[in-house]
Protein backbone atom coordinates (compact mmCIF):
# COMPACT_ATOMS: atom_id res chain seq x y z
CA UNK A 1 0.00 0.00 0.00
CA UNK A 2 1.66 3.23 -1.12
CA UNK A 3 0.96 6.80 -2.14
CA UNK A 4 2.89 9.53 -3.95
CA UNK A 5 4.11 12.55 -2.03
CA UNK A 6 6.49 15.44 -2.85
CA UNK A 7 8.20 13.67 -5.72
CA UNK A 8 8.64 10.45 -3.75
CA UNK A 9 6.71 7.47 -2.42
CA UNK A 10 5.41 6.56 1.03
CA UNK A 11 4.89 2.82 1.56
CA UNK A 12 2.58 2.23 4.50
CA UNK A 13 1.93 -1.52 4.38
CA UNK A 14 2.99 -4.72 2.61
CA UNK A 15 1.65 -8.27 2.65
CA UNK A 16 2.72 -11.57 1.12
CA UNK A 17 0.62 -14.64 0.42
CA UNK A 18 1.30 -17.96 -1.28
CA UNK A 19 -1.04 -18.29 -4.27
CA UNK A 20 -2.50 -21.75 -4.96
CA UNK A 21 -1.50 -23.60 -8.11
CA UNK A 22 -4.79 -22.92 -9.93
CA UNK A 23 -4.89 -19.16 -9.21
CA UNK A 24 -4.12 -18.24 -12.85
CA UNK A 25 -7.13 -20.13 -14.25
CA UNK A 26 -9.73 -20.05 -11.46
CA UNK A 27 -11.17 -16.55 -10.98
CA UNK A 28 -12.77 -17.41 -7.65
CA UNK A 29 -9.52 -18.74 -6.18
CA UNK A 30 -7.54 -15.70 -7.33
CA UNK A 31 -10.23 -13.27 -6.15
CA UNK A 32 -10.36 -14.81 -2.66
CA UNK A 33 -6.55 -14.72 -2.40
CA UNK A 34 -6.33 -11.04 -3.38
CA UNK A 35 -9.28 -10.00 -1.22
CA UNK A 36 -7.46 -11.27 1.90
CA UNK A 37 -4.68 -8.68 1.48
CA UNK A 38 -6.65 -5.69 0.15
CA UNK A 39 -7.18 -2.96 2.77
CA UNK A 40 -10.75 -2.15 3.71
CA UNK A 41 -10.67 1.37 2.23
CA UNK A 42 -8.46 4.01 0.66
CA UNK A 43 -6.88 1.91 -2.12
CA UNK A 44 -8.24 2.09 -5.66
CA UNK A 45 -5.42 2.08 -8.23
CA UNK A 46 -3.30 -1.06 -8.48
CA UNK A 47 0.08 -1.83 -10.06
CA UNK A 48 0.83 -5.43 -11.07
CA UNK A 49 4.31 -6.98 -11.35
CA UNK A 50 4.43 -10.26 -13.29
CA UNK A 51 7.11 -12.92 -12.75
CA UNK A 52 9.70 -13.48 -15.46
CA UNK A 53 8.31 -16.97 -16.17
CA UNK A 54 5.05 -15.74 -17.78
CA UNK A 55 6.67 -13.16 -20.09
CA UNK A 56 8.48 -13.98 -23.35
CA UNK A 57 11.41 -11.76 -24.38
CA UNK A 58 12.88 -11.48 -27.91
CA UNK A 59 15.52 -9.12 -29.31
CA UNK A 60 14.70 -7.67 -32.76
CA UNK A 61 17.14 -5.91 -35.11
CA UNK A 62 15.07 -3.46 -37.18
CA UNK A 63 15.82 -0.96 -39.93
CA UNK A 64 15.83 2.69 -38.94
CA UNK A 65 12.27 4.06 -39.16
CA UNK A 66 10.45 7.13 -37.80
CA UNK A 67 9.44 6.68 -34.12
CA UNK A 68 5.73 6.66 -34.91
CA UNK A 69 6.18 3.62 -37.21
CA UNK A 70 8.22 1.56 -34.71
CA UNK A 71 5.24 -0.02 -32.85
CA UNK A 72 3.81 -1.41 -36.10
CA UNK A 73 7.22 -2.74 -37.17
CA UNK A 74 7.73 -4.45 -33.79
CA UNK A 75 4.30 -6.08 -34.09
CA UNK A 76 5.14 -7.30 -37.59
CA UNK A 77 8.40 -8.83 -36.36
CA UNK A 78 6.58 -10.41 -33.42
CA UNK A 79 4.23 -12.13 -35.87
CA UNK A 80 7.22 -14.00 -37.32
CA UNK A 81 9.33 -14.53 -34.17
CA UNK A 82 6.75 -15.34 -31.45
CA UNK A 83 5.09 -18.75 -31.48
CA UNK A 84 1.78 -17.33 -30.20
CA UNK A 85 -0.41 -15.36 -32.69
CA UNK A 86 -0.10 -11.61 -32.14
CA UNK A 87 -3.85 -11.20 -31.60
CA UNK A 88 -3.57 -13.45 -28.52
CA UNK A 89 -0.74 -11.51 -26.83
CA UNK A 90 0.04 -7.98 -25.65
CA UNK A 91 3.40 -6.60 -26.81
CA UNK A 92 5.57 -3.82 -25.42
CA UNK A 93 9.25 -3.16 -26.00
CA UNK A 94 12.38 -1.33 -24.83
CA UNK A 95 14.20 0.55 -27.65
CA UNK A 96 18.00 0.69 -27.96
CA UNK A 97 19.76 3.49 -29.80
CA UNK A 98 21.98 2.43 -32.78
CA UNK A 99 25.67 2.11 -31.87
CA UNK A 100 26.70 3.99 -35.01
CA UNK A 101 25.10 5.67 -38.02
CA UNK A 102 23.74 3.13 -40.48
CA UNK A 103 23.48 0.28 -37.94
CA UNK A 104 20.25 -1.58 -37.27
CA UNK A 105 17.83 -0.31 -34.63
CA UNK A 106 17.41 -2.89 -31.83
CA UNK A 107 14.51 -3.41 -29.43
CA UNK A 108 13.89 -5.88 -26.61
CA UNK A 109 10.29 -6.99 -27.15
CA UNK A 110 8.21 -8.58 -24.38
CA UNK A 111 4.87 -10.34 -24.68
CA UNK A 112 2.29 -11.71 -22.26
CA UNK A 113 -0.85 -13.68 -23.01
CA UNK A 114 -3.87 -11.41 -23.38
CA UNK A 115 -6.06 -13.83 -21.40
CA UNK A 116 -3.69 -13.70 -18.40
CA UNK A 117 -3.87 -9.91 -18.19
CA UNK A 118 -7.66 -10.06 -18.67
CA UNK A 119 -7.81 -12.56 -15.80
CA UNK A 120 -5.98 -10.21 -13.42
CA UNK A 121 -7.98 -7.20 -14.55
CA UNK A 122 -11.19 -9.09 -13.72
CA UNK A 123 -9.82 -10.11 -10.32
CA UNK A 124 -9.01 -6.46 -9.52
CA UNK A 125 -12.47 -5.31 -10.57
CA UNK A 126 -14.11 -7.93 -8.34
CA UNK A 127 -12.34 -6.60 -5.24
CA UNK A 128 -12.90 -2.94 -6.14
CA UNK A 129 -9.47 -2.16 -7.62
CA UNK A 130 -8.45 -0.49 -10.88
CA UNK A 131 -5.45 -2.01 -12.68
CA UNK A 132 -3.44 0.97 -13.99
CA UNK A 133 -0.06 -0.63 -14.75
CA UNK A 134 1.47 -4.05 -15.37
CA UNK A 135 5.17 -4.75 -15.82
CA UNK A 136 7.56 -7.68 -15.45
CA UNK A 137 9.95 -8.07 -12.51
CA UNK A 138 13.27 -7.56 -14.39
CA UNK A 139 12.35 -4.08 -15.72
CA UNK A 140 11.09 -2.99 -12.30
CA UNK A 141 14.30 -4.22 -10.64
CA UNK A 142 16.41 -2.30 -13.18
CA UNK A 143 14.59 0.89 -12.14
CA UNK A 144 15.45 0.12 -8.50
CA UNK A 145 19.14 -0.48 -9.30
CA UNK A 146 19.47 2.68 -11.41
CA UNK A 147 17.97 4.72 -8.55
CA UNK A 148 19.87 3.16 -5.63
CA UNK A 149 23.28 1.95 -6.92
CA UNK A 150 24.71 5.51 -7.04
CA UNK A 151 26.41 5.50 -10.44
CA UNK A 152 28.67 8.45 -11.24
CA UNK A 153 29.24 7.74 -14.95
CA UNK A 154 27.09 8.12 -18.05
CA UNK A 155 26.08 6.03 -19.89
CA UNK A 156 25.79 3.38 -17.20
CA UNK A 157 28.25 0.47 -17.67
CA UNK A 158 27.18 -3.13 -18.38
CA UNK A 159 26.12 -4.44 -14.97
CA UNK A 160 25.19 -7.91 -13.70
CA UNK A 161 22.41 -7.79 -11.10
CA UNK A 162 21.62 -10.68 -8.74
CA UNK A 163 18.52 -10.52 -6.56
CA UNK A 164 17.38 -12.74 -3.71
CA UNK A 165 13.83 -11.73 -2.89
CA UNK A 166 11.48 -13.93 -0.85
CA UNK A 167 13.32 -17.19 -1.64
CA UNK A 168 13.56 -16.22 -5.32
CA UNK A 169 16.93 -15.75 -7.06
CA UNK A 170 17.02 -13.73 -10.27
CA UNK A 171 19.91 -12.68 -12.50
CA UNK A 172 19.66 -9.62 -14.76
CA UNK A 173 22.00 -7.83 -17.13
CA UNK A 174 21.54 -4.16 -17.91
CA UNK A 175 23.49 -2.04 -20.39
CA UNK A 176 23.31 1.76 -20.43
CA UNK A 177 20.49 1.57 -17.89
CA UNK A 178 18.33 -0.72 -20.05
CA UNK A 179 17.33 -4.32 -19.42
CA UNK A 180 19.21 -6.66 -21.76
CA UNK A 181 18.78 -10.10 -20.16
CA UNK A 182 16.77 -11.60 -17.33
CA UNK A 183 16.34 -15.11 -15.94
CA UNK A 184 15.26 -16.99 -12.83
CA UNK A 185 17.62 -19.39 -11.09
CA UNK A 186 15.51 -22.57 -11.01
CA UNK A 187 15.02 -24.52 -7.77
CA UNK A 188 18.03 -26.71 -7.08
CA UNK A 189 17.79 -30.48 -6.74
CA UNK A 190 19.12 -31.69 -3.44
CA UNK A 191 22.93 -31.57 -3.45
CA UNK A 192 23.24 -29.38 -6.58
CA UNK A 193 25.76 -26.55 -5.96
CA UNK A 194 24.39 -23.04 -6.49
CA UNK A 195 27.66 -21.80 -8.02
CA UNK A 196 27.15 -24.00 -11.08
CA UNK A 197 23.71 -22.52 -11.76
CA UNK A 198 25.03 -18.98 -11.29
CA UNK A 199 27.92 -19.63 -13.71
CA UNK A 200 25.53 -21.01 -16.33
CA UNK A 201 23.19 -18.02 -16.19
CA UNK A 202 26.08 -15.52 -16.17
CA UNK A 203 27.43 -17.08 -19.39
CA UNK A 204 24.01 -16.64 -21.00
CA UNK A 205 24.08 -13.01 -19.93
CA UNK A 206 27.52 -12.51 -21.51
CA UNK A 207 26.28 -14.02 -24.80
CA UNK A 208 23.37 -11.54 -24.81
CA UNK A 209 25.80 -8.66 -24.19
CA UNK A 210 28.12 -9.80 -27.01
CA UNK A 211 25.22 -9.85 -29.47
CA UNK A 212 23.91 -6.42 -28.45
CA UNK A 213 27.16 -4.57 -27.66
CA UNK A 214 30.17 -6.33 -29.26
CA UNK A 215 33.58 -5.69 -27.79
CA UNK A 216 32.51 -4.86 -24.22
CA UNK A 217 32.34 -6.95 -21.06
CA UNK A 218 30.46 -6.86 -17.77
CA UNK A 219 32.14 -4.13 -15.73
CA UNK A 220 30.20 -4.09 -12.46
CA UNK A 221 27.84 -6.19 -10.36
CA UNK A 222 25.03 -5.32 -7.96
CA UNK A 223 23.67 -7.55 -5.21
CA UNK A 224 20.10 -6.76 -4.15
CA UNK A 225 19.67 -8.20 -0.69
CA UNK A 226 22.09 -9.66 1.83
CA UNK A 227 22.48 -13.34 0.91
CA UNK A 228 26.00 -14.44 2.03
CA UNK A 229 26.40 -17.19 -0.61
CA UNK A 230 25.53 -14.76 -3.43
CA UNK A 231 27.83 -12.12 -1.93
CA UNK A 232 30.75 -14.58 -1.89
CA UNK A 233 30.20 -15.65 -5.50
CA UNK A 234 29.93 -12.07 -6.80
CA UNK A 235 32.95 -10.93 -4.77
CA UNK A 236 35.09 -13.62 -6.43
CA UNK A 237 33.85 -12.70 -9.90
CA UNK A 238 33.93 -8.90 -9.46
CA UNK A 239 36.51 -7.94 -6.82
CA UNK A 240 36.26 -4.23 -5.91
CA UNK A 241 33.45 -3.84 -8.48
CA UNK A 242 30.48 -5.08 -6.42
CA UNK A 243 27.75 -2.75 -5.15
CA UNK A 244 25.32 -3.87 -2.45
CA UNK A 245 21.85 -2.43 -1.94
CA UNK A 246 18.97 -3.28 0.40
CA UNK A 247 15.37 -2.14 0.61
CA UNK A 248 16.32 0.38 3.30
CA UNK A 249 18.57 2.17 0.77
CA UNK A 250 15.40 3.28 -1.04
CA UNK A 251 15.31 6.24 1.33
CA UNK A 252 17.98 7.79 -0.94
CA UNK A 253 15.32 7.85 -3.69
CA UNK A 254 12.82 9.64 -1.42
CA UNK A 255 10.99 6.46 -0.38
CA UNK A 256 9.57 6.46 3.13
CA UNK A 257 8.59 3.23 4.87
CA UNK A 258 5.79 2.95 7.42
CA UNK A 259 6.31 -0.80 7.52
CA UNK A 260 9.23 -3.23 7.61
CA UNK A 261 11.37 -2.45 4.48
CA UNK A 262 12.27 -6.12 3.93
CA UNK A 263 8.57 -6.90 3.46
CA UNK A 264 8.60 -4.85 0.23
CA UNK A 265 10.17 -6.45 -2.85
CA UNK A 266 12.82 -4.68 -4.93
CA UNK A 267 10.52 -4.96 -7.96
CA UNK A 268 7.67 -3.21 -6.11
CA UNK A 269 9.95 -0.33 -5.11
CA UNK A 270 11.14 0.19 -8.69
CA UNK A 271 7.66 0.00 -10.23
CA UNK A 272 6.32 2.54 -7.73
CA UNK A 273 9.19 4.96 -8.41
CA UNK A 274 8.75 4.61 -12.18
CA UNK A 275 5.21 6.02 -12.02
CA UNK A 276 6.45 9.55 -11.27
CA UNK A 277 9.73 9.92 -13.17
CA UNK A 278 11.16 6.72 -14.63
CA UNK A 279 14.97 6.62 -14.87
CA UNK A 280 15.06 3.43 -16.99
CA UNK A 281 12.91 2.35 -19.97
CA UNK A 282 10.07 0.18 -18.75
CA UNK A 283 7.61 -2.43 -20.00
CA UNK A 284 3.91 -1.78 -19.32
CA UNK A 285 1.33 -4.20 -20.72
CA UNK A 286 -1.58 -1.97 -19.62
CA UNK A 287 -0.10 1.07 -21.41
CA UNK A 288 2.07 -0.45 -24.20
CA UNK A 289 3.80 1.70 -26.80
CA UNK A 290 1.47 2.33 -29.77
CA UNK A 291 1.43 4.39 -32.95
CA UNK A 292 0.27 7.95 -32.10
CA UNK A 293 -3.32 8.59 -33.09
CA UNK A 294 -3.86 10.88 -36.04
CA UNK A 295 -4.93 14.40 -35.15
CA UNK A 296 -8.72 14.69 -35.00
CA UNK A 297 -10.29 17.99 -35.98
CA UNK A 298 -12.96 19.10 -33.52
CA UNK A 299 -16.22 20.70 -34.60
CA UNK A 300 -15.05 24.02 -33.18
CA UNK A 301 -11.85 23.90 -35.24
CA UNK A 302 -13.78 22.97 -38.40
CA UNK A 303 -16.24 25.81 -37.74
CA UNK A 304 -13.37 28.29 -37.37
CA UNK A 305 -11.84 27.13 -40.64
CA UNK A 306 -15.20 27.44 -42.42
CA UNK A 307 -15.69 30.96 -41.05
CA UNK A 308 -12.22 32.00 -42.18
CA UNK A 309 -12.86 30.63 -45.67
CA UNK A 310 -16.19 32.50 -45.82
CA UNK A 311 -14.52 35.78 -44.86
CA UNK A 312 -11.86 35.28 -47.51
CA UNK A 313 -14.53 34.59 -50.14
CA UNK A 314 -16.55 37.67 -49.13
CA UNK A 315 -13.46 39.87 -49.21
CA UNK A 316 -12.54 38.49 -52.62
CA UNK A 317 -16.04 39.13 -53.96
CA UNK A 318 -16.09 42.76 -52.73
CA UNK A 319 -12.66 43.37 -54.20
CA UNK A 320 -13.72 41.88 -57.54
CA UNK A 321 -16.92 43.95 -57.67
CA UNK A 322 -15.12 47.20 -56.95
CA UNK A 323 -12.42 46.40 -59.49
CA UNK A 324 -14.98 45.46 -62.13
CA UNK A 325 -16.95 48.71 -61.58
CA UNK A 326 -13.84 50.78 -62.12
CA UNK A 327 -12.70 48.84 -65.16
CA UNK A 328 -16.03 49.30 -66.96
CA UNK A 329 -15.16 52.97 -67.54
CA UNK A 330 -11.82 52.31 -69.17
CA UNK A 331 -11.30 49.63 -71.80
CA UNK A 332 -7.55 50.11 -71.64
CA UNK A 333 -7.52 49.17 -67.99
CA UNK A 334 -9.41 45.99 -68.82
CA UNK A 335 -6.83 45.06 -71.43
CA UNK A 336 -4.01 45.69 -68.93
CA UNK A 337 -5.75 43.47 -66.38
CA UNK A 338 -6.13 40.65 -68.93
CA UNK A 339 -2.44 40.90 -69.71
CA UNK A 340 -1.56 40.68 -66.02
CA UNK A 341 -3.78 37.63 -65.57
CA UNK A 342 -2.07 35.85 -68.46
CA UNK A 343 1.33 36.54 -66.90
CA UNK A 344 0.13 35.24 -63.55
CA UNK A 345 -1.26 32.08 -65.16
CA UNK A 346 2.09 31.43 -66.83
CA UNK A 347 3.90 31.96 -63.51
CA UNK A 348 1.59 29.48 -61.73
CA UNK A 349 2.07 26.74 -64.35
CA UNK A 350 5.24 25.24 -62.73
CA UNK A 351 3.47 25.13 -59.35
CA UNK A 352 0.53 23.18 -60.79
CA UNK A 353 2.83 20.81 -62.63
CA UNK A 354 4.78 20.15 -59.42
CA UNK A 355 1.56 19.52 -57.51
CA UNK A 356 0.35 17.06 -60.15
CA UNK A 357 3.72 15.24 -60.08
CA UNK A 358 3.58 14.94 -56.30
CA UNK A 359 0.00 13.60 -56.45
CA UNK A 360 1.02 11.03 -59.07
CA UNK A 361 3.88 9.89 -56.82
CA UNK A 362 1.58 9.68 -53.78
CA UNK A 363 -1.00 7.60 -55.71
CA UNK A 364 1.70 5.18 -56.91
CA UNK A 365 3.30 4.47 -53.56
CA UNK A 366 3.27 0.86 -52.44
CA UNK A 367 2.13 -0.26 -48.98
CA UNK A 368 5.31 -1.91 -47.68
CA UNK A 369 3.54 -3.25 -44.61
CA UNK A 370 1.02 -5.08 -46.78
CA UNK A 371 3.87 -6.48 -48.89
CA UNK A 372 5.65 -7.78 -45.78
CA UNK A 373 2.44 -9.51 -44.65
CA UNK A 374 2.11 -11.06 -48.12
CA UNK A 375 5.74 -12.21 -48.02
CA UNK A 376 5.14 -13.73 -44.58
CA UNK A 377 2.08 -15.65 -45.90
CA UNK A 378 4.09 -17.10 -48.80
CA UNK A 379 7.13 -18.13 -46.76
CA UNK A 380 7.26 -21.34 -44.68
CA UNK A 381 6.56 -20.93 -40.98
CA UNK A 382 9.21 -19.95 -38.47
CA UNK A 383 9.45 -23.59 -37.50
CA UNK A 384 11.30 -24.03 -40.86
CA UNK A 385 13.12 -20.72 -41.42
CA UNK A 386 13.27 -17.11 -40.23
CA UNK A 387 14.81 -13.83 -41.43
CA UNK A 388 17.55 -11.98 -39.54
CA UNK A 389 17.39 -8.93 -41.83
CA UNK A 390 15.03 -7.62 -44.51
CA UNK A 391 15.46 -4.48 -46.63
CA UNK A 392 13.06 -2.98 -49.18
CA UNK A 393 14.10 -0.76 -52.11
CA UNK A 394 11.44 1.65 -53.51
CA UNK A 395 9.73 1.53 -56.91
CA UNK A 396 11.85 2.20 -60.00
CA UNK A 397 10.46 1.95 -63.56
CA UNK A 398 8.60 -1.33 -64.06
CA UNK A 399 10.05 -2.63 -60.80
CA UNK A 400 7.49 -2.27 -57.98
CA UNK A 401 9.91 -3.16 -55.19
CA UNK A 402 13.20 -4.96 -54.55
CA UNK A 403 13.62 -7.20 -51.52
CA UNK A 404 16.96 -8.17 -50.02
CA UNK A 405 17.34 -10.16 -46.83
CA UNK A 406 19.15 -12.90 -44.99
CA UNK A 407 18.07 -15.62 -42.60
CA UNK A 408 18.48 -19.10 -41.17
CA UNK A 409 16.71 -22.30 -42.25
CA UNK A 410 16.57 -25.88 -41.11
CA UNK A 411 17.32 -27.39 -44.58
CA UNK A 412 18.17 -26.36 -48.14
CA UNK A 413 14.73 -27.63 -49.22
CA UNK A 414 12.99 -25.12 -46.96
CA UNK A 415 14.73 -22.27 -48.78
CA UNK A 416 13.96 -23.81 -52.18
CA UNK A 417 10.27 -24.09 -51.27
CA UNK A 418 10.21 -20.40 -50.40
CA UNK A 419 11.90 -19.51 -53.72
CA UNK A 420 9.28 -21.50 -55.69
CA UNK A 421 6.42 -19.92 -53.76
CA UNK A 422 7.72 -16.42 -54.49
CA UNK A 423 8.30 -17.16 -58.20
CA UNK A 424 4.74 -18.47 -58.51
CA UNK A 425 3.45 -15.13 -57.19
CA UNK A 426 5.34 -12.94 -59.64
CA UNK A 427 8.69 -12.46 -57.90
CA UNK A 428 11.93 -12.68 -59.88
CA UNK A 429 14.45 -14.58 -57.73
CA UNK A 430 18.24 -14.30 -58.01
CA UNK A 431 19.38 -17.47 -56.22
CA UNK A 432 22.26 -17.14 -53.80
CA UNK A 433 24.57 -19.79 -52.41
CA UNK A 434 23.45 -21.38 -49.14
CA UNK A 435 25.95 -22.10 -46.40
CA UNK A 436 25.89 -24.38 -43.40
CA UNK A 437 27.12 -22.75 -40.21
CA UNK A 438 26.93 -22.82 -36.41
CA UNK A 439 25.31 -19.44 -35.77
CA UNK A 440 22.00 -21.14 -34.90
CA UNK A 441 22.30 -24.93 -34.37
CA UNK A 442 18.54 -25.42 -34.80
CA UNK A 443 18.60 -23.52 -38.13
CA UNK A 444 22.07 -24.34 -39.56
CA UNK A 445 21.48 -23.17 -43.15
CA UNK A 446 22.35 -19.51 -43.82
CA UNK A 447 20.61 -18.09 -46.92
CA UNK A 448 20.10 -14.79 -48.72
CA UNK A 449 16.99 -13.51 -50.52
CA UNK A 450 17.42 -11.22 -53.54
CA UNK A 451 14.12 -10.77 -55.38
CA UNK A 452 12.27 -8.25 -57.56
CA UNK A 453 8.51 -7.74 -57.71
CA UNK A 454 7.42 -6.32 -61.06
CA UNK A 455 4.12 -5.23 -62.57
CA UNK A 456 3.87 -8.57 -64.40
CA UNK A 457 1.06 -10.95 -63.48
CA UNK A 458 1.95 -14.10 -61.50
CA UNK A 459 3.10 -17.03 -63.58
CA UNK A 460 0.48 -19.71 -64.10
CA UNK A 461 1.48 -23.26 -63.31
CA UNK A 462 1.25 -25.51 -66.42
CA UNK A 463 -1.51 -28.08 -66.27
CA UNK A 464 -0.36 -31.68 -65.97
CA UNK A 465 -2.31 -34.37 -67.73
CA UNK A 466 -3.42 -37.25 -65.56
Amino acid sequence: VARSQSGGVEISDAAHIELPENFSTDLEVATDAVRRIVPSAGVIQTLLVLPRDVVVFRRFDLPSVPPEELPDLVTLQAATKFSTPVDEIIIDYIPFEPRAEGMDFAVLAASVERDLLKHWRTVCERVGLQLVGCTVRPTAIVETVVRLAEYNVSPLPPTLVVVEDKNRIEMLLMDEGRLLFGSNIPPRPEGTPLDGLLERESKRAMVALAESHPGVSIEEAVLCGSAPHLDDWLTKRFPNRLKRITQSDASRANVQFRCEPKAVSFASIGWLLAQENAQAPWIDFVRPRKRPEAKQWTRLQLGGIAAAVALVLIAAYVSWWMTLSGLQSEEKNIQNLASKLEMQNAADMPVRESRDAIKEWEDGREDHTELLKRLNDMAPGTDRLYFTSLNLAPKSGDLKIRIKGAGQARTDDDVSVMYRQLESKGFVIRPKAMNRGTKDPDYPISFELDADWTEERPKEEPETEA
